[in-house]
C-alpha cells in the first residue's frame, strides 16, 4: 500500500507538468501543498505577505492604510481565525486604495524582533497603521472583541471614519455624513461627476459607508450617506424611513429612487452598479475568488522528494507509538529560551518571577548533557541577579553563555518528530510544550525523597509560564481557568499527584479540541493513553485505574526511555550509570527509505526515475508530433493555394 501510494506520487506529479487531470484529490493535496507553501496565509488570498525585510517599506508612508494581523502560525486560534482574514481580505479587496489587508508571522525567528518592537503579547494581534504612517508608529490595536469578519468591518469602518475627521486619508472618498440641505453643495470640489448617489442610513451604521469603500474605485461618480439627523434633506427628497437609496443626475435634481432588493451593502452595491451599467459607465469587473487549481502549480523534484521523505518518517513515528524523542524536548526549549521569551520587550515584576521558575525546573530536570546542564545553570543564575530583565538582554545573554547559540550545547536539527504534524502549521511547539512538561513533573519524581521537594515547583513554573509567555492567548486563558477548576494549588500534595493532575488536565485539553479547527486530522485528539497502547491502564468498566496510568507515565516520559533518533546529545542522567550515553545516537539516516520499509526500496527509487526519463521522452515526442503535422499542414496549403492560382 505505502509503495502503491509513493510511486502514485512520484509519477502522478510529474504528469501534472502536462495533465491537471493525471492526479487523484489525495495527490492533488499533496502537490497543493508542496507548491503554495504551508503558511497560513498566501498572496492569492489577496492578504499581503510581510516578513522582517519588507515590513517598513511597505506600511510606512503610503497614501492608503494598513490592517495587520500579528499572528503565530502554531497557534490554534490563529488557525482558526485564519479563515476570517482571509474573508476579510477577499471582502475588502475594492477598499486596497484607501485600505490593504496583511498579515506576519511571528512565529518566524527573522519576524522576531519585528513583533518584539511592536510590542506583540498576544496572538493574534490586529493593528491599525494611518495612512502616510511615519516609521515611529507603532499603529493602533483594534479592540479584541474583533474576532469575527463582521465586527472587524465595522471596526474598521470607525477608525477610517475617525481618520478623516482628525485630517488624515485626504485622498479618500468623503466617509463624513453629508449635513447639508443644498443640494448643490454636492457637486462642489469634485470633478467629472455625472452622478450623486445618497444613502440615508441611520449614524450608528456602517452600511453607507461599506457601499462608500466598495464602489470608491469607480470613476464619474460620488456616493455620500445621509444620517436621520439632516431632516431638512430628508424633507426635500421626501425620505420618510431608514435606509432609503437615491441617485441625482448632473444637471437634473429630481432625484430617483433605487429599490435594491434588500438593503444589504452587497444588495445596494450590487443595484447601484446595475443602474450605471444601463446608462452606459463603465464599471471596473468585481474581483474574483483565485481558483488555485487554475493555476499553473508544479513541484520542483526537490520538493516532491521531501514530501516523500515526510511521508515516510510520519509512517515510522507512528509505528513507534507513545515514545518521546529528546530532539522533540530540545526543539521546545530553544523556541521557549530563543523566541518566546526573548519575543517580550521588558520582563519585570510577575512575569519576571515565572521566568525564574521556569529558568529553575529547566536547570534541575531537562535532559541534556553535562554542556547543556552548564548552560541552563548559568543562565538560570545570570537572570536571578537582577529584577527585570529586557527579551533583547536575554538573548545577547543565550548567546554570550552558549558561546554563540543553544546550537552549540545541544546537537539538535530542525526537525520535530514525535510532535510533527501533517502540515507545518499542526502540532510542534505547542505539542512539545506538553510533552516536555509532562516530562518534567515526571523526572521531577527523582527528588521526591528530599526535604525541599516541592510538588507543585514543576506545575507552577508551567502555569507562570503560559500565563507570561506562552504566545496562544485563547490557549493560556484556557490553562489559567483550568488550573483554578481542577484545584492544582490545594489538590497536588505529591510529586506522583502532579504527574496525574497534568496527565488528567492534558486529556481534559484533549476532549475540548477534538474536532476542533486546529486538530491535526492525522493525530486526532484521544483520552491518554489509549486502550490499545495500555489495556491495562482502564479498569474493565472504562473509568481509569490511576496506579497503572501512573506507572505508564512513568515508564514513557523517564530519562532512560527518552528517544535520541535526530539528535547527537550525550545525557547526563543524574545518579544512573550512563550507560545510553555512550551509545551511537540515532540518526535521520536510520530512517531512511532502505531502512524503513522492506517493500520500499532502491529499484523502486530507480523505477521512479525511469518513470520520469520515459515520460521525459513521451512529452517531447508528442510535442515533435504536433510541431511536424502543423507544418506540414501548412506546406500543403501554400502548395494548394499555387495550384489555384496557376
Amino acid at each position: 500500500m505505502k509503495v502503491s501510494y509513493l510511486l502514485q506520487l512520484n509519477f502522478a506529479v510529474l504528469l501534472a507538468y502536462f495533465c491537471e487531470s493525471a492526479l487523484t484529490p489525495g495527490v492533488q493535496k499533496m502537490k497543493h501543498n508542496i507548491v503554495v507553501g504551508k503558511g497560513l496565509y498566501m498572496e492569492s488570498d489577496r492578504v499581503v505577505i510581510l516578513n522582517a525585510t519588507n515590513f517598513k517599506t511597505t506600511l510606512y508612508n503610503t497614501k492608503n492604510a494598513w490592517l495587520v494581523e500579528f499572528y503565530n502560525s502554531w497557534c490554534g486560534h490563529c488557525l482558526k481565525f485564519s479563515p476570517i482574514w482571509k474573508t476579510l481580505a477577499a471582502n475588502l479587496y475594492e477598499w486596497k486604495n484607501i485600505v490593504q489587508i496583511a498579515a506576519i508571522d511571528c512565529f518566524d525567528d527573522d519576524n522576531n524582533p519585528i513583533c518584539r518592537d511592536y510590542n506583540i503579547l498576544a496572538y493574534p494581534t490586529i493593528k491599525f497603521f494611518s495612512a502616510y504612517s511615519p516609521s515611529s508608529s507603532l499603529g493602533t490595536e483594534l479592540p479584541r472583541t474583533s474576532q469575527s469578519e463582521r465586527t472587524i468591518t465595522r471596526d474598521l469602518v470607525g477608525v477610517l471614519q475617525k481618520e478623516q475627521m482628525e485630517g488624515r486619508g485626504a485622498e479618500w472618498p468623503n466617509l463624513m455624513p453629508y449635513r447639508s440641505s443644498d443640494t448643490s453643495n454636492l457637486w462642489k470640489g469634485v470633478e467629472n461627476i455625472q452622478f450623486v448617489f445618497l444613502i440615508f442610513a441611520d449614524g450608528n451604521d456602517s452600511l453607507g459607508t461599506e457601499v462608500i469603500l466598495d464602489l470608491s474605485n469607480v470613476k464619474g461618480i460620488t456616493i455620500r450617506r445621509v444620517v436621520p439627523e439632516n431632516e431638512v434633506l430628508a424633507t426635500l427628497f421626501g425620505v420618510t424611513t431608514f435606509p432609503r437609496v437615491l441617485v441625482l443626475e448632473a444637471g437634473d435634481n429630481k432625484p430617483e429612487f433605487l429599490d435594491p432588493k434588500e438593503y444589504s451593502r452587497e444588495s445596494i452595491r450590487s443595484t447601484i452598479r446595475s443602474y450605471l451599467q444601463s446608462k452606459g459607465v463603465h464599471l471596473p469587473e468585481e474581483p474574483k475568488a483565485v481558483d488555485l487549481n487554475s493555476l499553473n502549480l508544479v513541484p520542483s523534484i526537490q520538493d516532491l522528494q521531501k514530501a516523500r521523505n515526510d511521508f515516510i518518517l510520519l509512517t515510522k513515528i507512528k509505528e513507534l507509538g507513545d515514545v518521546v524523542f529528546l530532539v522533540d524536548l530540545e526543539l521546545t526549549l530553544k523556541y521557549i529560551l530563543e523566541h518566546e521569551i526573548v519575543s517580550r520587550r521588558n520582563i519585570s515584576g510577575d512575569p519576571f518571577k515565572a521566568l525564574n521558575a521556569v529558568l529553575g525546573v529547566l536547570a534541575k530536570y531537562f535532559p541534556t548533557g553535562e554542556e547543556g546542564a552548564l548552560f541552563l545553570q548559568k543562565l538560570r543564575d545570570r537572570v536571578l541577579i537582577d529584577d527585570d530583565i529586557m527579551g533583547a538582554k536575554f538573548k545577547t545573554y543565550i548567546n554570550n553563555l552558549s558561546h554563540g547559540g543553544l546550537q552549540s550545547v545541544m546537537a539538535t536539527r530542525e526537525q520535530w518528530l514525535g510532535c510533527k504534524g501533517s502540515e507545518d502549521y499542526y502540532r510542534k511547539y505547542p505539542c512539545g510544550v506538553w510533552t516536555l512538561f509532562h516530562y518534567l513533573t515526571v523526572n521531577a519524581l527523582r527528588d521526591s525523597d528530599q526535604t525541599h521537594f516541592d510538588p507543585l515547583e514543576v506545575l507552577d513554573a508551567m502555569l507562570g509560564y503560559i500565563t507570561y509567555f506562552f504566545g496562544c492567548t485563547e490557549c493560556s486563558q484556557h490553562f489559567q481557568q483550568m488550573s483554578r477548576n481542577r484545584s492544582m494549588e490545594t489538590k497536588v500534595k505529591t510529586g506522583e499527584e502532579a504527574v496525574l493532575w497534568l496527565w488528567a488536565a492534558h486529556n481534559e485539553v484533549n476532549n475540548r479540541l477534538a474536532k476542533d479547527g486546529s486538530e491535526d486530522p492525522e493525530f486526532p485528539k484521544i483520552q491518554y493513553p489509549s486502550a490499545e497502547k495500555c489495556p491495562n491502564c482502564r479498569h474493565p468498566n472504562g473509568s481509569w485505574h490511576e496506579p497503572k496510568v501512573l506507572s505508564y507515565l512513568i515508564s514513557v516520559y523517564s530519562i532512560e526511555n527518552l528517544n535520541k533518533m535526530g539528535t547527537g546529545t550525550k545525557l547526563f542522567i543524574p545518579n544512573k550509570v550512563n550507560d545510553r550515553s555512550q551509545t551511537k545516537p540515532e540518526s535521520f539516516e536510520e530512517v531512511s527509505p532502505k531502512k524503513i520499509s522492506k517493500d520500499f526500496n532502491i529499484f523502486d527509487i530507480s523505477l521512479c526515475v525511469l518513470l520520469y526519463i520515459a515520460s521525459a521522452v513521451i512529452c517531447v515526442a508528442v510535442c515533435l508530433k504536433f510541431v511536424l503535422r502543423k507544418s506540414h499542414r501548412r506546406k500543403s496549403h501554400g502548395q494548394d493555394l499555387l495550384v489555384r492560382v496557376a
